[in-house]
């Protein structure tokens, strides 16, 4: 009876587990544990009680209001005692590690949007955690986690010579050589302002503008100037951007010029999306999904009001289209999230 009870609660114990078995890093495929909080009033001794439900690192939960907590049990039979535990995702208003002491309780490491970079125990964007773990060692880690932002993300356990290996490629070094791509072409367009003093090029660099705010956003780069966390910052700047699209294509399309009633559509369209910009960065309820319903609507008018200013002779509009057509799941998919 003994026995059978020895191998049922190391079973147990490892069913959420990683077993570290060489000194290789990234390890990135493995299973947890996952409790949804709907309260989010529980502390970690009474998650402690609950049956965590078997899911893969890499997860995708969709907007919910309540508090995440994931349980995570590495075993290490390498000789590497240095391990950080990263989360890739920036956007989570708290993400919170208790960490297990030799002597009972839990160590607390915070990151998240709400603290700020110089006061994590890693001083990264993506919020990270240094783990020791000895020869044979077992550890069973407890994170607790809640976003404004959909609940998605992905755990990765780096050796911590891997984690800080200076040619490390990283998500972040693609996003800052993106917003490099767009700054030069900000540059080139405000030349192109200043020589011909037309108001589409000062349109179009204000939405370039409110494109790399975005993906700063996004990304969390922003936090590395010091800025503190905005949680509703991805909201924010994404409906700012949609607002400037709505300004572009309306001067690009010559609305003015060529359909009076639907250039005061756009202009209405335009409005409503400044003032729901405004909304969304002070928090106001409802704000987000009033934005994701509208924005869908003007999505398919800008769709078709481009094949009609095709139609009427604007001999520039087939690569607007074609841009149109490429972009248009990405702008989907953006104003998708705003739940």
């Amino acid at each position: 009876m003994f026995k059978f009870f020895f191998m049922f609660s190391l079973s147990v114990t490892l069913l959420f587990g990683l077993d570290i078995t060489d000194s290789s890093s990234p390890y990135d495929t493995f299973k947890i544990g996952h409790f949804y909080d709907e309260s989010g009033t529980l502390t970690i001794d009474q998650v402690q009680q609950q049956r965590f439900q078997k899911i893969d690192n890499a997860f995708s939960f969709g907007y919910i209001d309540g508090t995440s907590w994931f349980e995570i049990t590495l075993t290490n039979t390498t000789n590497a005692s240095a391990f950080v535990l990263e989360f890739n995702e920036p956007l989570w208003k708290e993400l919170t590690l208790y960490r297990p002491l030799e002597g009972g309780g839990f160590e607390i490491l915070r990151a998240g949007l709400l603290t700020p970079l110089d006061q994590r125990a890693i001083e990264s964007i993506n919020p990270s955690f240094p783990l020791q773990l000895t020869h044979n060692q077992t550890m069973t880690l407890y994170v607790k986690g809640s976003s404004n932002s959909a609940q998605l993300g992905k755990f990765t356990l780096y050796t911590q010579e891997e984690f800080t290996r200076p040619t490390r490629l990283t998500l972040h070094d693609i996003y800052r050589f993106f917003i490099f791509f767009l700054f030069i072409i900000l540059v080139f367009n405000l030349y192109l302002f200043i020589a011909k003093h037309e108001k589409l090029y000062l349109i179009y660099i204000t939405y370039i503008i409110s494109l790399i705010l975005w993906f700063n956003v996004k990304s969390g780069l922003y936090l590395c100037f010091g800025f503190e966390g905005w949680d509703e910052g991805l909201h924010a700047t994404g409906a700012m951007f949609v607002t400037l699209l709505t300004l572009f294509s309306q001067e690009f399309f010559q609305l003015k010029k060529r359909f009076g009633q639907i250039n005061h559509i756009f202009t209405l369209f335009a409005v409503v999306f400044f003032i729901l910009t405004l909304a969304i960065a002070a928090n106001v309820p409802f704000a987000p999904l009033i934005f994701n319903i509208i924005s869908s609507l003007f999505f398919t008018l800008l769709f078709v009001t481009a094949i009609l200013v095709w139609k009427d002779g604007h001999l520039d509009m087939p690569y607007y289209i074609i841009a149109l057509v490429i972009f248009m799941p990405t702008m989907g998919m953006l104003t998708l999230t705003y739940n």
